[in-house]
């Protein structure tokens, strides 16, 4: 009889342990949901950012994630990408890019334009979930503009609007913790200036520069498996491969970041939007358009 109570009790422990948990993660989800529409009405008012009524108010129906293969060629960052919903297909693109003698790697993401919520999207920190916020309600907003940019300026003011919005928003909001922001940021402008030092090296040609750039980065990237972060956002957006398909992916980024990073600094969110929407599109022009608008905001 004892037995059986004991039994009972056990039972009874980690069904209740079970729920409490499962209230818990519950809450929790609920809460990042809301800092997802909160960080909508914060550039809405504030800025005048067109973002819709969808932003992150529908679930994604394909939980494993969407996968990106990026191929480019051995000797240089020349390449393209393709998109699959199912990992298997993008894993036999791969195979046959392999073949072919492309550098490949797999992206896996779960934060993307379609702004579709997730377990996996809201598994991560409130800081991850204000740096994606931020990312994809700029680009949400550049789309109901009808900005239309070289996709490389895109990602990367995505990218500085993100990181800086992230740490500013934290100063008022303290369900982002202002010194994990500030060092996700710093993280990934180190990233982001290494895949831009490493890709300029082999693009001249300077091959000892490259390798010893490479290893830098394959070092830092590879803090990331140290639990250097409390959660899996940046594991999943920077831990592969270092090959010339991972600078491919993350020369979008950089590569313009920290001009734009520049201008935002020199005038405001409101400023740098409207620079943004003016931008010609081609990539040249555009990138000279970005010069003289921060050779203009040092003018007194």
């Amino acid at each position: 009889m004892k037995l059986i109570n004991k039994k009972f009790v056990l039972v009874f422990c980690i069904c209740f342990l079970s729920q409490i948990l499962e209230l818990h993660c519950q809450r929790s989800h609920n809460n990042k949901v809301k800092l997802l529409h909160d960080i909508s009405t914060y550039l809405k008012s504030e800025f005048g950012m067109e973002i819709s009524k969808q932003f992150y108010t529908k679930w994604d129906e394909n939980e494993t994630g969407h996968h990106v293969v990026y191929f480019s060629k051995p000797d240089e960052i020349d390449g393209h990408q393709r998109g699959f919903g199912d990992e298997k297909s993008a894993i036999d693109f791969r195979v046959k890019q392999d073949s072919l003698g492309f550098h490949t790697m797999i992206y896996h993401t779960y934060g993307s334009a379609a702004v579709r919520l997730s377990e996996h999207l809201l598994s991560y920190s409130e800081e991850s979930i204000g740096f994606i916020g931020f990312h994809e309600a700029t680009h949400t907003h550049f789309n109901n503009k009808g900005t239309r940019l070289p996709y490389s300026v895109n990602e990367a003011a995505c990218d500085v609007l993100a990181n800086y919005a992230t740490v500013e928003f934290a100063k008022k909001d303290k369900r982002i913790t202002y010194l994990k922001a500030k060092k996700q940021r710093k993280y990934i402008e180190k990233i982001g200036n290494l895949v831009n030092l490493a890709s300029s090296d082999l693009k001249s040609g300077q091959t000892s520069k490259f390798i010893e750039k490479s290893r830098i980065l394959e070092k830092k990237v590879g803090k990331l498996n140290n639990d250097y972060f409390e959660d899996s956002f940046l594991k999943d957006r920077y831990f592969y491969e270092i090959n010339n398909a991972f600078l491919l992916r993350n020369t979008y980024y950089s590569k313009y970041y920290f001009k734009l990073k520049e201008l935002l600094i020199l005038t405001d969110i409101k400023t740098f939007l409207k620079v943004l929407d003016s931008l010609p599109k081609k990539e040249e022009e555009c990138f000279a358009a970005i010069n003289t608008a921060i050779d203009e905001a040092k003018i007194p």
